[in-house]
């Protein structure tokens, strides 16, 4: 992942993106966890609400894997089909393990 092209993007230094970025994973990863709970309590309303708050995050942050995937769970479960919409987060919540771990590195690697 191109940390400084993303953040070129946005118009910001390198460390003021992953600064931002580590902020989006506390909260993404929150917001994530809140849509399976409103999934599992049958809390429609809810959910749409938490995925809607994620995908304008991960917009904003210009990850359009996880923007896209936030827009087709939010369809599901706008549309009712709130299994479908569950199994779609599963993987979001993999990849924002994995961009964590990747943050993580690159600041070791900067502080060395």
């Amino acid at each position: 992942m191109n940390f400084k092209e993303l953040a070129e993007n946005l118009y910001l230094e390198e460390d003021e993106y992953l600064e931002l970025l580590e902020l989006f994973l506390e909260t993404g990863a929150a917001d994530l966890k809140k849509c399976l709970a409103a999934i599992a309590a049958g809390d429609a309303a809810q959910a749409a609400g938490a995925i809607h708050t994620f995908k304008g995050s991960s917009g904003n942050m210009g990850l359009t894997e996880l923007y896209e995937a936030a827009i087709a769970a939010e369809n599901d479960i706008k549309n009712s089909e709130l299994e479908q919409g569950a199994q779609k987060l599963e993987p979001m919540l993999k990849k924002m393990e994995d961009l964590d771990a990747l943050v993580r590195a690159r600041n070791s690697a900067l502080s060395i």
